[in-house]
């Protein structure tokens, strides 16, 4: 699409992009180790080569090798791992659009440098690798691998058989959100009270807040994987969806069918329309938690720490949200 046909507000977030891209220079990167690079010349290293790639990788053979090899010598885990159909499938186009990460590496040092002002989160050590699951983030307390063959544009060759919703946001841009969404809910896991919809909901819409504060540039759409034209649905019928939510009486449901039917990934929300965006309770769920922050002068960060999203009727009432 050329330039002079985008709209006046995507002009504006484009020349903001740029203008704050600046400022990120001033992050101090955080290296991503490249074991999805390293590990196809494994076969080639001697002994010495090889103790020292087993001490640096240690991280990634116990948190993610160790899940897809009963074997216990790690050099056999390596081996077996470099020889799989889906490492030498997917590593020439990682090793052609990943060939440079500074972009990556300097965004993430900024998220680090957000979560440190704003909680006592520490940054994991960061790897990347091919990972052929639905995963495209593993982590805990110190490791976080990103499976960069899961980030390879949403018109890659590989990707065409997966629906639209899921294709679209397969991009280098989502890799940032991915990693903050992960880290976040790794350190702040659900702990239901009563496991309702709206408790559910506010829990999301929690996260999604905290992750407002720490990803630069943070956008609404890409952080909820929802298209263009299904995030313009959702504000132009947000009264609308919650209207029907209160129709529907569902908000208090415990049923798992139920809630993951309102917030789980898909085409659509199938109990709106299909011209609403799948997972679309949750943006609802951030839009509860800005009102309820901004009526109560919390942060997001102090209400993962005291799981205040388990009295979802209190925060809904406090809110005073009403779907407009």
């Amino acid at each position: 699409m050329l330039l002079r046909k985008l709209p006046a507000i995507a002009l504006i977030f484009l020349l903001g992009a740029t203008l704050n891209s600046c400022q990120h220079t001033r992050c101090q990167p955080v290296s991503i180790e490249r074991f999805d690079l390293d590990i196809v010349r494994f076969a080639q290293l001697d002994t010495a080569e090889r103790i020292r790639f087993v001490k640096q990788y240690e991280p990634v053979i116990d948190l993610y090798l160790g899940l897809v090899d009963t074997i216990s010598d790690p050099y056999a885990i390596l081996e077996n791992f470099a020889n799989r159909n889906s490492t030498i499938f997917f590593t020439p186009e990682v090793k052609k659009q990943y060939a440079d990460v500074s972009d990556l590496e300097t965004t993430l040092g900024c998220e680090a440098s957000a979560l440190r002002e704003k909680s006592e989160i520490a940054f994991p050590r960061v790897f990347s690798a091919i990972i052929p699951y639905n995963q495209s983030i593993l982590v805990d307390n110190s490791t976080l691998i990103i499976g960069l063959n899961h980030y390879l544009g949403s018109d890659y060759e590989a990707y065409e058989s997966f629906p639209e919703y899921r294709r679209a946001f397969k991009t280098r841009a989502k890799i940032a959100y991915d990693v903050c969404e992960a880290i976040l809910k790794s350190h702040y896991p659900y702990i239901s009270k009563v496991n309702t919809l709206l408790e559910r909901m506010v829990y999301e819409g929690v996260i999604a807040a905290a992750a407002a504060e720490i990803v630069p540039n943070f956008d609404e759409a890409t952080y909820f994987s929802i298209i263009p034209e299904k995030y313009q649905w959702c504000c132009d019928n947000e009264s609308q969806l919650w209207a029907q939510l209160l129709i529907d009486d569902d908000l208090y449901n415990t049923e798992e069918i139920t809630i993951t039917r309102y917030l789980d990934p898909a085409p659509y929300t199938v109990a709106f329309t299909d011209a609403s965006p799948g997972m679309a309770c949750r943006w609802i769920g951030l839009r509860i938690v800005e009102r309820y922050l901004k009526a109560v002068d919390d942060s997001p960060f102090e209400m993962l720490n005291d799981k205040d999203y388990q009295d979802s009727q209190n925060i809904l009432i406090k809110s005073q949200y009403d779907g407009k």
